[in-house]
């Protein structure tokens, strides 16, 4: 009978240890397969600084600059659909005004005046998107440009490495980059790097600027 209830107990606990294995198994699969999702983009400067539109008046103060010639095109030109897409949606200003009420309304809104709010939406009739062989000195007087890809796919980029004012390893950055830089060109607009070591990695960097913003 003894030898019954100690075989009983000692299954019992074989089921329990089973379980934790079973569970911590689990768990660190989980883990593993999440350091696989999440994508580590290394952002470099303060690029919550950099401007895309004018947030007094909506307008869109940024351009987008692709390589014509950039081995991974296509990829980097979907890239930069995604930043021109979330430009669009900044593109707006919300004002709030507030207006005295007539005799006949204070009565119904019990308010001596009425505030209204409206947001308006800024309507972009051009491109935001150039090539980097159309980039010329009023272009770089007159935007902040945000740079896609590294320094085998655009020749901006490649300029400002090649002169060490971009101060990424581009070959490294395998999960991608964005590289925020004041005023490179003495024009007082700035540049935004967003690129990575191979084409991924371009799309990767895209993907984490515009949900930031």
């Amino acid at each position: 009978m003894k030898n019954d209830v100690v075989l009983v107990i000692l299954g019992r606990k074989m089921q329990f240890l089973k379980g934790i294995i079973t569970f911590t198994i689990c768990i660190l699969t989980l883990c593993i397969m999440l350091s696989a999702i999440v994508v580590s983009v290394t952002y470099t400067g303060n690029y919550l600084k950099f401007n895309f539109v004018n947030k007094t008046t909506g307008t869109p103060v940024s351009i987008i600059v692709v390589g014509e010639k950039a081995p991974g095109g296509a990829s980097d030109t979907i890239a930069a659909a995604d930043i021109a897409a979330q430009i669009g949606n900044l593109a707006y200003i919300v004002k709030t005004e507030t207006y005295p009420t007539t005799a006949e309304i204070k009565d119904l809104v019990k308010a001596t005046a009425v505030t209204i709010t409206t947001i308006t939406c800024y309507n972009i009739s051009k491109s935001i998107a150039i090539l980097d062989s159309e980039v010329t000195g009023t272009i770089k007087a007159t935007y902040n440009m945000i740079l896609v890809g590294g320094p085998e796919a655009n020749e901006m980029v490649k300029d400002l490495v090649g002169k060490k004012v971009s101060k990424v390893t581009w070959t490294e950055a395998v999960d991608g980059a964005v590289e925020y830089i004041a005023d490179p060109y003495g024009t007082g607009k700035d540049v935004l790097i967003v690129a990575g070591a191979t084409r991924e990695g371009t799309r990767k960097a895209a993907a984490d600027l515009v949900i930031r913003f």
